[in-house]
Order: C-alpha cells, then sequence, then structure tokens
C-alpha cells in the first residue's frame, strides 16, 4: 500500500484515494477493491466509495467487497 497524498481523495471506479506519485504528482491508488463505505470529506460532506485493503481505515460503515474472477459474467 502507498500511503495517501494528504488529504486527498477522487470518486471514482477504483480506491478513492491519491497517491503520491513518483514525479511529485497525485495519482490514483491501484491496489485492488476490497471495502466499500463512506467518506466524510473535510466539509462535513459523505460520499459512498471503495477502497483497497490499505486505505480501508478511512471508512465509515466498512463492508467486504467481492470482486468477479477474471473470465467470470
Amino acid at each position: 500500500m502507498t500511503e495517501h497524498y494528504a488529504e486527498a481523495f477522487a470518486i471514482r471506479d477504483g480506491c478513492f484515494r491519491l497517491v503520491s506519485h513518483h514525479a511529485g504528482r497525485p495519482a490514483h491508488c491501484s491496489e485492488p477493491l476490497a471495502w466499500a463505505g463512506a467518506f466524510e470529506d473535510g466539509q462535513g460532506r459523505t460520499h459512498t466509495v471503495q477502497a483497497c485493503d490499505g486505505h480501508r481505515g478511512d471508512l465509515i460503515n466498512a463492508r467486504r467487497i467481492v470482486q468477479p474472477e477474471l473470465g467470470d459474467k
């Protein structure tokens, strides 16, 4: 797991945390998804997000999600 970049995050199809990129810019965390839950931003707004195992600690009411195996439909 890569440490998250400041308190930045992004709502997207993947882990919601932005991490430090080798060039010093933020990049999306590329770890596989494992959890879904709520995240409260710095302004007190709640967002539904997905996270990897390493960034799960930031979620409220986290629940395990199951990723389909390759080839499953």
